[in-house]
C-alpha cells in the first residue's frame, strides 16, 4: 500500500512539473515584451519622425560615411562634409592625415556600439541621407535628444566635420565653435571636402 502511494506522489508531482513547464512556455511565447526593456525599440520611437530607420553597428568607411554591419545598408551623414580618407590637411607647414584622423575620431567615438539612424532620402550611391545617433543614457548633453547623441552635430562640434551648408544650415553654429577652439581640421589650413573631391574625383 505505501509503495503504491508513493508511486502516485510521484506521478502527480511529475505531472504538475510538466503542466508547470508547459504553462511557462506558452506564457513566454504569447505574452509581449514591454518595449521598455529593450532600450533600442523603446528610444528608437523617440527619434525625428523619417521614411527609414536603422539600427546596429556600423563599419566606417570614413567620417561621414559607413555601412550597417547587420544589413549592409550603406549611410552618408546628412548636413556634414568630413575629410575624404586620403585627403591630408596642413598644420605649421606639415602635412597631416586629417581625413584618417576624421575617421578614427568617428570610431573611437562610437566604440563598437550601435548606433541609430533616420532619413528619408538616398543619394546617388544609394546610401541612406541620415542624422545618426548614438546611445548615451544616463549621459545627457546638449548633444543628446532622448538618451541619443547627434553624431552628425558631434564630429562639427569637434572639428572632424565642417556644415555642409549646400545641403543644410543645421551646424554651423557647431562649426563656428569648433573654428573658435581651434579643434580638429581647424587646427590648421585644409581644402573643403567638395573641392578634395572634385579635384581627385574616385
Amino acid at each position: 500500500m505505501y509503495k503504491y502511494s508513493h508511486q502516485t506522489y510521484a506521478k502527480i508531482i511529475s505531472l504538475a512539473i510538466i503542466m508547470a513547464t508547459i504553462g511557462y512556455l506558452l506564457w513566454s511565447i504569447f505574452t509581449p515584451v514591454p518595449p521598455a526593456l529593450d532600450y533600442r525599440i523603446a528610444l528608437i520611437a523617440e527619434l525625428p519622425q523619417a521614411k527609414h530607420k536603422l539600427n546596429g553597428q556600423v563599419i566606417l568607411s570614413d567620417g561621414d560615411s559607413f555601412k550597417m554591419a547587420n544589413t549592409n545598408d550603406r549611410v552618408r551623414l546628412h548636413g556634414i562634409d568630413s575629410p575624404e580618407l586620403a585627403q591630408n590637411c596642413s598644420q605649421n607647414g606639415k602635412k597631416w592625415a586629417c581625413g584618417l584622423q576624421a575617421k578614427l575620431a568617428l570610431s573611437r567615438k562610437i566604440n563598437h556600439a550601435e548606433i541609430s539612424c533616420v532619413g528619408d532620402e538616398l543619394d546617388a550611391y544609394q546610401r541612406l541621407i541620415a542624422t545618426c545617433y548614438l546611445h548615451v543614457s544616463g549621459q545627457e548633453n546638449e548633444l543628446s535628444l532622448n538618451g541619443y547623441e547627434n553624431l552628425n552635430q558631434w564630429m562639427v562640434k569637434n572639428g572632424w566635420a565642417i556644415a555642409y551648408r549646400f545641403y543644410s544650415e543645421r551646424y554651423i553654429g557647431s562649426e563656428k565653435f569648433a573654428k573658435t577652439k581651434r579643434l580638429g581640421i581647424w587646427r590648421g589650413s585644409f581644402m573643403p571636402p567638395y573641392n578634395w573631391r572634385r579635384q581627385n574625383p574616385r
